[in-house]
This record gives C-alpha cells, sequence and structure tokens, in this order.
C-alpha cells in the first residue's frame, strides 16, 4: 500500500477553527519514495594528480613481478645449475602458495579495516620488507643443492607472501577512492598502462644481463640489476599511500567478525562476484597462452628465433596504445558490453591470423599489435568492473569486503594461468612437438592451431558469459543510492 503523509492545512475560520486542527492527505508514489528516503548519489572523484599516484603502485608491482616472470626460471637453471624440472617445482610451490596466502591476506585486511583503520599500514610497510625478500631471491650464492633446493623455494614463498600483503589491499583501495563507475574505468585503464609500461622497461632493460652468460660476473650484474629494479620498484609503490590520506572513504565499519568459511561463502554467494571470477578465470587460462606460443611460431613456423622480441613488444605497445580507446567507450556504455566487443575483436583478429598466416614481419607485427589492443580492453574492463561488484556485494551482505573480491579475482586469475600453461604444454606434447628439431607439416598446423584457438575459444566464451552481466553504470549508481540510504 502507498506511504500516506500529512500535511499541515492554513489556519481555518469560522466553525472548522473550533474542531482542531485539520490535515490533508497526500499519496505518495514510488518515485517520490525514493526521492525523499535516499539521498542524491554524489561520488567521490579523484584529481588527476591522484589517479596517477594510485595506478603508478602498478608500475612497481610489475617491474617486481616481470622480472621474475621472465627471468627467474632461466636464473635457476643458468645461473644456479638447477635441473629444469627442480626449478618448474620451486615455481610451482609458489603458485600453490598464493592459493592460501591470497584469501586469508583479503580476510585479514578486510578484517582490519571493518575495525575502523585503514588500508595505510598495509601499504607502508609492505614494500621495503617485499624489495627485501626479492633482492635475497636473486642473491642466493651457488652451493649444494641440498641447501640451495630448500633455500630457494622459502626465498619465494617469503616473496610471494610479502606480494600480496601490499597487492591485495593495493588493489582493493580502487573500490574506495572512487565511487564513480565511469571513473573506475579510466583508473583502471591507467593500471593497466603502468604494468604493460614496466614489463616493456623490464623486458629491455634485462638484456645486458644475459649478454655474458652465467659467469661470477654474470652474478653480480644480476644482484646490480634486481637491486635497482628494486628500489625504483619500492619508491613508486610508496606513493600510494598518499592517496589514502587524501580519499580515505569508509573507514570505520563495525564488523562482528566473520570466520573465514563463512566470508568466503558470502563472497562467492553474489552473482555479480561469481560472473566476473568465471569470466576472469575463462580470460586468464586461454588469452596468455597467444603470448606463450608467439616465440614458438616465429621459432618454428616462420623459422626466424629473432622475431620473437619485436613481436613481444608490437604485444605490448598495442595493448598500450588501445587504452584510451576503451576507456572512453566504458564512459559512454556499459563496461560489461564494452569487455564483451574486446572479446569478440580478439576472436576476429585470431580467426583472421589462422587463415591468412601471415609470414612477412610487418604484416605480422601490425596484426599482433591489433590483437594486443583487444587483450588491453579485455584486461582493463575486468579490473573496472570489480570494484563495482563491491557494492553489490554490500547491498546483500552488509558489509564491504573490498579485499576479499581483490584477492578471490587476483588468486583465479593466478591460477587459471598457471591451468593455461599447463594446457598449452600439453597441446604441444599432443601435437608431437620436439624442442630444437625440425617440426613436421601437422606440428607446425597444430602450432598455430593451438596459438589462435585457444585464446579465441576462451574469449567467445567469456563473452557469451557476460550477457548475464547486468551491473551498469545506471544499476551501479542505483545500489551506490540504495547503500547510502
Amino acid at each position: 500500500m502507498p506511504l500516506r503523509r500529512l500535511r499541515r492545512c492554513p489556519p481555518l475560520t469560522g466553525k472548522a477553527a473550533t474542531r482542531g486542527r485539520a490535515y490533508s492527505v497526500n499519496v505518495i508514489t514510488s518515485s517520490d519514495r525514493l526521492q525523499n528516503l535516499v539521498p542524491d548519489f554524489k561520488p567521490r572523484m579523484l584529481s588527476h594528480h591522484h589517479k596517477l599516484r594510485y595506478a603508478s603502485g602498478n608500475f612497481g608491482k610489475s617491474l617486481l613481478w616481470s622480472v621474475l616472470e621472465f627471468f627467474l626460471l632461466y636464473h635457476l637453471t643458468d645461473f644456479l645449475g638447477f635441473d629444469p624440472a627442480v626449478a618448474g617445482i620451486v615455481v610451482l610451490l609458489a603458485l600453490v602458495w598464493d592459493a592460501v596466502t591470497d584469501p586469508v591476506i583479503g580476510y585479514l585486511a578486510d578484517r582490519y579495516v571493518n575495525s575502523g583503520g585503514t588500508y595505510a599500514p598495509f601499504l607502508r610497510f609492505a614494500p621495503p620488507l617485499l624489495v627485501a625478500a626479492f633482492i635475497g631471491i636473486f642473491s642466493i650464492p651457488p652451493m649444494p643443492m641440498s641447501v640451495l633446493v630448500p633455500l630457494a623455494i622459502v626465498a619465494n614463498l617469503v616473496f610471494r607472501t610479502l606480494f600480496t600483503l601490499f597487492d591485495v589491499p593495493h588493489n582493493a583501495l580502487l573500490a574506495i577512492i572512487s565511487d564513480d563507475s565511469r571513473e573506475r574505468s579510466t583508473i583502471s585503464g591507467l593500471r593497466f598502462f603502468f604494468s604493460s609500461f614496466a614489463s616493456l622497461l623490464v623486458a629491455v632493460a634485462i638484456y645486458p644481463v644475459l649478454v655474458e652468460g652465467s659467469t661470477s660476473e654474470g652474478l653480480l650484474r644480476v644482484f646490480l640489476f634486481v637491486a635497482g629494479i628494486g628500489m625504483l620498484a619500492m619508491a613508486v609503490m610508496w606513493l600510494t599511500v598518499g592517496v589514502i590520506k587524501a580519499h580515505p572513504g569508509k573507514t570505520a565499519r563495525p564488523s562482528r567478525g566473520m570466520p573465514i568459511g563463512a566470508y568466503l561463502k558470502g563472497l562467492l554467494s553474489n552473482r555479480h562476484a561469481r560472473h566476473i571470477l568465471l569470466v576472469a578465470s575463462l580470460v586468464a587460462v586461454s588469452v596468455p597462452v597467444f603470448s606463450k606460443l608467439l616465440l614458438y611460431y616465429a621459432t618454428y613456423n616462420l623459422g626466424n628465433e629473432s622475431w620473437g622480441s619485436p613481436l613481444l613488444v608490437s604485444l605490448t605497445v598495442g595493448q598500450m596504445i588501445g587504452l584510451p580507446l576503451w576507456v572512453w567507450l566504458s564512459h559512454s556504455i556499459s563496461k560489461a558490453r564494452v569487455a564483451q566487443v574486446a572479446l569478440l575483436g580478439l576472436s576476429v583478429v585470431l580467426l583472421v591470423f589462422y587463415i591468412v598466416r601471415p609470414d612477412e614481419l610487418e604484416l605480422l607485427m601490425g596484426m599482433i599489435a591489433l590483437a594486443g589492443i583487444a587483450i588491453g580492453g579485455i584486461y582493463t574492463l575486468i579490473w573496472a568492473i570489480a570494484p563495482d561488484v563491491v557494492e553489490s556485494l554490500e547491498s546483500t551482505q552488509g558489509k564491504r569486503l573490498e579485499a576479499g573480491v581483490f584477492s578471490l579475482l587476483t588468486l583465479s586469475q593466478k591460477v587459471s594461468i598457471g591451468i593455461g600453461a599447463a594446457l598449452a604444454g600439453l597441446s604441444l606434447d599432443w601435437a608431437g612437438f620436439e624442442p630444437d628439431q625440425v617440426q613436421s607439416a601437422q606440428t607446425l598446423d597444430a602450432i598455430l592451431l593451438i596459438l589462435c584457438g585457444i585464446p579465441g575459444i576462451g574469449a567467445l566464451v567469456a563473452a557469451w558469459v557476460l550477457r548475464w552481466s547486468d551491473l551498469d553504470h545506471e544499476a551501479h549508481a542505483r545500489l551506490r543510492r540504495k547503500l547510502l540510504a
């Protein structure tokens, strides 16, 4: 039934005045009720300075992460003499450890913030410890394997723990420093730009380290390289703390302290959270296979190993130059719809790549740059949707669990990337691939099929899942008004 509002009438005269005060009755419609009971939504907005300060945290994180991605396995085998299988186990154990630390640190960070704190202590004290652990990984001298292997495992686990201690709160901060769905797209684009730029910088800067092989002088070059990268990363990561002081967001949220089981169940009970986790997992399983197999395609299909580096550079540059387009589109229409455009665009580029089979460097670089543009949009928009999921979850759970949402998102991507790498390896084995050998025509066709097929199919399935995502800009604004009420 409609609510009724009593409105006092002007003073009456005559007999009516002797009967006391009179009232008239007005019917409040549903739109009136919303306007009167729900305050106007005025989102917090960041200055350009603070957007750059926050997004540059991804530059620091990606510097450290890219060194491990590009160089850790090579360092273990060629500089320290690890058996390749043992080196692979060291990397795998670090990935398994992430499956524990990501949700646990997300849970602890949310408990701390829900008790009235901020993410500032995590972002202030984690970087120096993280950089020390990073340098420690590459400072282990040659020694007997019985000591070297456990030491390498411990060093990598410590680094992964400290990295998560900074990474999860930094990601979660995206849901606090801005309330505006469109502005979050801009910040997400800046984050991805800084990540891509850091990867490009590491790819270029690491070349002198590898020039003269694994001598004692080479170990010294490695130490100087990682020390320089670590100091730069720490300085940049510390910039993020100032953003919290200027935009603290909601820091006092009394909490009863959910048990971790109920905490994880609550995170997965929200359909928007399940959607973004599923899409992120599908993308992480499939899309990185493209970059992993580019070197195989250049070396074996085209017979020119030296093309591998310019092809990877083209991919990274494409990711960076396409960001303004995706941010602009996501300001105009739903981020989920724009993500579908990027996913479908990648599928089309890969289909054309498979049909054309480019073998000229210029054409090859151009097509890979187009794929990079689409890939940059995919990753940017996934991370732009995630902070909006925080408000959706808060509307159903009654608690803000930013760190939980981003810890599960990070975990799903890490595990999926590992599964995707294993899928690529099994596919190559199925194709009859043999390293450093002349491949048969069937194997070369299979390499091209894996290169284009796995990412293309994964992108199509992820685009199909996004059909059910209805968390657009207007829906997010309604959620914010509901929460403010």
